[in-house]
């Protein structure tokens, strides 16, 4: 009976720590990265840095959806080792002569609030994705 309670109280906090604990595939956790806002030369149309974002996001592989007069919201999904999936949310702010990227949310990469701090994945895919922008909207 006795061994019965201990193996009961050990798969409990086996349970409990494995629920707890941080994600061990998502990575180090850095700063989260939060771009500087993209100051656009030219004379470029609404329309036309609409298209270059929205352009920029399919090519990345990232889901772009219109959620507000000119903010689009674009979301990346990855599912990673042993079937864990990894979510990042960013919103998409522009203008006619401005840009920004901002976090929204994420999934599955250990967002820290209070610290600021999430896995490393989140900063490379939004780096490579304002980097993509950038390209788009100045060509």
């Amino acid at each position: 009976m006795l061994k019965k309670i201990i193996h009961a109280v050990c798969a409990l906090l086996l349970i409990i720590g494995l629920v707890s604990a941080p994600s061990v595939y998502a990575g180090k956790l850095n700063p989260i990265y939060e771009p500087e806002t993209m100051e656009l030369a030219g004379d470029a149309s609404i329309g036309a840095v609409r298209e270059g974002i929205m352009r920029a996001i399919k090519y990345r592989k990232w889901k772009g959806k219109k959620v507000g007069k000119r903010t689009i919201r674009a979301t990346f999904k990855k599912v990673g080792k042993v079937s864990v999936v990894y979510k990042a949310i960013v919103d998409i702010k522009y203008s006619r002569g401005k840009i920004k990227i901002n976090y929204h949310s994420s999934r599955g990469l250990d967002y820290q609030k209070e610290s600021g701090l999430i896995s490393g994945y989140y900063n490379r895919w939004v780096k490579k994705l304002e980097k993509e922008i950038w390209r788009e909207v100045n060509r």
